[in-house]
């Protein structure tokens, strides 16, 4: 259900208008264990926390990851979560239930946070839309009166509060739509013209997508690195201000949380991103696990959720050119497996 888009809360309520029962009700049924424990009136009211852990529990696809938790110490015996960094997974250890590419498919699709618009209309980019400038993403605005479409604006620009701020990169949920719609149907007219021939597919994509995908992320590097600094820079300046009286203690403490949360944020994409730039992927694996997956495609004439998280990484926007007819903007499909691809 989640791979084909449907969200957490609708899924919860599926189960328990069903009459499903959760886990811990199914294993006191079975075994006796819990039976203390469990809501005996409603064993099947299913709750948002339970589906999402289901959703997320990369165990079902035949791994066993321990190591998850540790004491505070050897005194405290208080249980923590540990680092995901830091978890242990022994692989294909068990059957699976679900095979990684669903798996994956799914944890980009949940970690988004649906919000209801005012004209309640659905924003099927929903957390995949980034800004190229800043690396924010793009929040949506639904139509106004003089409008037939809805609109994105990086929400950097929009905050104004920063210490460096961004340009609007604007642009029409029409010309997203349509230019991820146009480019779905000419990867998938190329493969079927070409039998789907996977040697023509990394002679004429990935060979030149390599390199742009390279480029990409050290420009993405760069600038993460780039506001790291910048940040310590900030972090110096109220400290001064602090001392120095101007800056009042709780402002100061509001400031410092904030910063200090997004370092934290920055450095763990940058490790991220870093052991992407280093590793050697598997081009030729990678090319047929998208090729597979674009396939099912050939037909397409619009587009919806599933599909998009089932294919693309992010939509990267970058800032216009011109104005009017003149007015030109660079829009980047990261796909999944393969990254970004020549236009051809």
């Amino acid at each position: 259900m989640a791979s084909d888009g449907i969200n957490i809360n609708q899924i919860r309520k599926y189960l328990t208008d069903r009459e499903i029962l959760t886990p811990r009700a199914y294993i006191a049924k079975t075994t006796g264990k819990y039976a203390d424990a469990i809501n005996k009136q409603f064993p099947s009211d299913w709750n948002y926390s339970t589906v999402a852990s289901v959703l997320r529990n990369r165990e079902y696809c035949g791994h066993i990851i321990s190591q998850k938790e540790t004491t505070q110490s050897f005194k405290c015996k208080k249980t923590v979560f540990r680092p995901k960094a830091e978890w242990v997974t022994a692989p294909n250890m068990h059957a699976a239930l679900v095979d990684e590419i669903t798996f994956d498919k799914v944890q980009s699709f949940i970690v988004v946070k649906h919000r209801e618009n005012k004209s309640n209309i659905n924003n099927i980019f929903a957390g995949m839309i980034k800004c190229g400038a800043c690396g924010y993403g793009l929040s949506y605005t639904s139509p106004h009166q003089r409008t037939n479409t809805g609109t994105f604006m990086c929400n950097l620009y929009r905050q104004r509060n920063r210490a460096h701020s961004c340009t609007s990169h604007y642009v029409t949920y029409r010309s997203i739509y349509d230019t991820v719609l146009d480019r779905f149907q000419r990867l998938s007219a190329f493969m079927e013209a070409h039998s789907g021939d996977l040697e023509v597919f990394f002679n004429q994509f990935l060979q030149q997508g390599s390199e742009m995908n390279s480029q990409s992320k050290r420009q993405e590097l760069d600038r993460y690195q780039k506001r790291v600094r910048d940040l310590d820079s900030i972090v110096r300046k109220i400290v001064e201000q602090n001392a120095l009286g101007t800056l009042t203690d709780e402002r100061f403490a509001i400031l410092t949380t904030e910063y200090e949360a997004e370092q934290r944020d920055l450095k763990d994409k940058i490790e991220k991103l870093q052991a992407l730039v280093n590793r050697k992927r598997d081009s030729l694996q990678n090319a047929g696990h998208f090729l597979n997956a674009i396939s099912k495609y050939k037909d397409i004439t619009e587009l919806d959720v599933s599909t998009l998280h089932e294919l693309i990484e992010k939509i990267v926007v970058h800032e216009a050119d011109g104005v009017g007819k003149a007015r030109t903007q660079d829009i980047d499909i990261h796909w999944r497996f393969v990254g970004i691809l020549p236009d051809k």
